[in-house]
């Protein structure tokens, strides 16, 4: 197992090899800049099940060598629909593939969310955003309280600190979902 990297992302780059997705960050840490580069990555987008026999028309297609697989998930869209996994190896195959299956009227979600973004979101690499935006309510203060009495809101509980000092782990993390391994 690797130990824990902490830095800010400079930067986040990514390209299409022949064994998937490849995602790279550079870091700035307290040892100075870092590169983080993963494996590679297959990359996804969500197609209501309902539409499976139309997808999978569209997807012989697709070159036997590059093998789109469409895996029923325990997940549902915004019409409360069950939804199938669109996994490519390349995100480009998966861009091809997205406008097609629009042009014949299926519905595709995420499809336009970049390999770098789409890791961060998987793991809830968003921590320094939040705490920083935390340490500019704590450091309001009081007057956050009167902010919110005056607009006629009841003013919350501030999530408390976990032992390790990261806000809201102690209740789960933030935005819901997140589990205390993230």
């Amino acid at each position: 197992m690797t130990a824990q990297q902490q830095g800010f992302i400079l930067t986040r780059h990514w390209r299409d090899t022949p064994a998937g997705t490849e995602v790279v960050f550079w870091l700035a840490t307290d040892d100075g800049p870092r590169q983080i580069r993963l494996r590679p990555q297959e990359s996804v987008a969500f197609v209501p099940a309902a539409q499976r026999e139309l997808i999978e028309a569209s997807l012989r297609r697709e070159p036997p060598s590059s093998p789109i697989e469409l895996p029923p998930l325990e997940l549902r869209d915004f019409h409360h629909r069950p939804v199938l996994g669109l996994y490519s190896r390349q995100y480009h195959q998966l861009t091809r593939v997205e406008k097609r299956l629009k042009q014949i009227g299926v519905d595709i979600y995420e499809a336009d969310i970049f390999p770098p973004d789409r890791y961060m979101m998987e793991r809830f690499i968003k921590q320094a955003k939040l705490h920083a935006e935390y340490r500019r309510i704590i450091e309001f203060g009081s007057r956050w309280n009167e902010v919110l009495r005056l607009i006629g809101v009841a003013a919350g509980e501030i999530p408390s600190e976990s032992a390790s000092g990261q806000p809201g782990s102690a209740a789960g993390g933030w935005g819901g979902g997140e589990s205390e391994a993230h």
